[in-house]
């Protein structure tokens, strides 16, 4: 009863409001047009288009400022987004790169019938990066390469459970020798699956790592302005050729990484 009492009360306010303001539109019209029209004061036609032109410009810069800050403020957030982005994707990379490796030496611990003792890293998911940024098909891919990273994880963490599973099993002497390898060999055609899939997201980071670097180089202020007006929410003609030139060079960068890395270890156990 009291929100309904309040409710009424805040009409009828809002109504005599709308009054009062009309009451003194009227008097300020009926002013105006005795002194314009009835008098045909000059001197006062002046200053009133004077007064109007400068109120009216005055309102047109505010304007124009508000949509510039808006849009500059947009361009930050889309800014610091592809550089978040990258350096997730980055990690991935490593991570991703890390898993095959586990797999693989997984894979051939069972060939050789022996134990495994690594553990896998699941890839951390931050979808809320998607809401910051502009481009329209970056966030389809964005989209499509979480959900390959969410299955992954998934089929990671269920394989490597039924692994240690099994492990445990005969650990406390629970299942023979004969019934483990049976079991575990058992996995092995989904282990080669995995490790492909695994291989398949790491092709497609990589692509998205190379579109996100292109769109970083080109994202400067004044193709964002180009962008807006004309509201290109996707990739341009010229990109294709531009991310598959700098994918050329992701490849590279992580052969020489790869490389550099496996001359340490080898340098450490020699």
């Amino acid at each position: 009863m009291k929100n309904k009492l309040s409710s009424f009360i805040k009409k009828i306010i809002f109504v005599i409001g709308i009054l009062v303001l009309l009451y003194f539109l009227i008097l300020l019209i009926n002013f105006l047009f005795f002194q314009i029209i009835i008098n045909n004061n000059s001197a006062y036609i002046e200053n009133c288009l004077g007064a109007f032109f400068g109120a009216f410009f005055a309102f047109l810069f505010l304007i124009i400022g508000n949509l510039c800050c808006k849009y500059h403020n947009r361009y930050k957030k889309n800014r610091n987004a592809l550089v978040k982005l990258s350096h997730i994707l980055n990690w991935y990379l490593a991570v991703n790169n890390d898993n095959i490796f586990l797999l693989k030496l997984l894979i051939d611990t069972i060939n050789k019938k022996v134990f495994y003792f690594g553990k896998f890293t699941k890839l951390k998911i931050d979808g809320s990066i998607l809401l910051d940024l502009y481009n329209i098909d970056l966030i389809n891919e964005m989209f499509d390469l979480n959900l390959s990273i969410y299955k992954n994880n998934q089929s990671l963490e269920i394989m490597f459970s039924a692994y240690e599973k099994d492990k445990e099993y005969f650990l406390d002497k629970k299942i023979s020798k004969k019934n483990l390898n049976n079991s575990v060999v058992g996995k092995l055609d989904e282990l080669n699956k995995l490790k492909k899939s695994l291989q398949l997201l790491d092709n497609k980071t990589e692509e998205v790592f190379a579109k996100v670097a292109v769109l970083m180089r080109d994202n400067t202020l004044m193709d964002w302005f180009i962008m807006v007006c004309f509201k290109n929410k996707k990739y341009n003609k010229k990109f294709n050729e531009k991310w598959k030139e700098e994918l050329k060079i992701v490849q590279k960068n992580r052969e020489e990484n790869i490389k550099k890395s496996q001359e340490k270890i080898n340098k450490i156990n020699q």
